[in-house]
């Protein structure tokens, strides 16, 4: 099976503050597009399989291979890469009071950074994503709730930072644009 080479690209970065319903994060989201292009006529296990390799040479994971839900929810304890094989989705970051959407199609990657909400507005019927995280992290699942923000501000500072790009390892934009993850 061949090997999945990413299209250098430099991502576009998305901030979102604190909406009081979610923590969101000083970090930027980073969107890729048209990072990727799988195999016309692969299917769903190819694609992982091309994926998974090349994530794991940067120390990231492929964890699943659903879709994004349809209510605002985050993670407190991983940064999340989406990565969209197939169709497309509308997805609102940042949490319920931001209006801004953005669509992502086959082909683009997203890193989200732990904190950042987001919820699946619209999809196509053929939509596919894969959700990978930094090796040594584990996601969980967070609402926009006080109770789940209260247990989020404890858990994203403790976080260690990824130190590799998952497209281009050290030296690529997810080091050089997550400095710190303490604000400052």
């Amino acid at each position: 099976m061949q090997e999945l080479i990413p299209r250098f690209v430099s991502p576009n970065k998305l901030t979102f503050l604190d909406d009081s319903e979610v923590p969101n994060s000083h970090l930027p989201v980073l969107v890729y597009p048209q990072i990727l292009r799988f195999p016309s006529n692969a299917d769903e296990d190819q694609k992982r399989i091309l994926l998974e390799g090349l994530l794991t040479k940067n120390s990231w994971y492929v964890d699943r291979s659903e879709g994004i839900d349809n209510y605002t929810h985050y993670h407190s304890t991983a940064d999340e890469l989406l990565v969209v094989h197939s169709g497309f989705v509308k997805v609102r970051l940042g949490g319920p009071s931001v209006r801004r959407v953005y669509e992502l199609r086959a082909g683009d990657a997203a890193v989200i950074p732990a904190g950042v909400g987001h919820q699946n507005t619209y999809q196509t019927d053929n939509f596919k994503t894969f959700g990978a995280y930094p090796v040594g992290q584990i996601w969980d699942l967070r609402r926009a709730k006080p109770a789940d923000e209260e247990i989020a501000r404890r858990n994203i500072p403790a976080l260690i930072l990824p130190f590799s790009d998952p497209f281009f390892g050290p030296k690529g934009p997810l080091p050089l644009s997550w400095l710190s993850r303490v604000k400052g």
